[in-house]
């Protein structure tokens, strides 16, 4: 558990070079917008993330077109206000897994 009550918000993972949300996260977006609407003073950053493939350039806007994604997902589906909701991106500053690269190309909650 972490001092804010919320022990985990689960990580969306992408396929190479894309921002689609895939079907089989829905249900991890649900978590989040559930922790969301369950407490209403939540904030939430999205952290954009990529593997080491391709310039840094290119991942720096490629996870935060990620991150953007994910936000108006939760905008557009669940109804959770913009204000609540900051992006980042990371690009390929913050690997997950050293030798996976499908583990670094993803998107994180951290609650603020």
């Amino acid at each position: 558990n972490s001092k804010n009550g919320v022990g985990y918000l689960p990580s969306i993972f992408f396929d190479l070079n894309q921002t689609t949300i895939r079907s089989i996260y829905n249900d991890r977006l649900l978590v989040v917008a559930k922790v969301m609407k369950a407490n209403a003073k939540f904030k939430i950053r999205v952290s954009g993330n990529t593997d080491i493939l391709g310039s840094e350039t290119n991942n720096e806007k490629l996870g935060l077109r990620r991150a953007e994604a994910v936000k108006q997902h939760l905008i557009s589906v669940y109804g959770i206000d913009a204000s609540r909701i900051t992006t980042e991106t990371k690009g390929e500053k913050d690997p997950m897994a050293n030798k996976i690269n499908a583990m670094n190309r993803r998107v994180d909650f951290s609650v603020e």
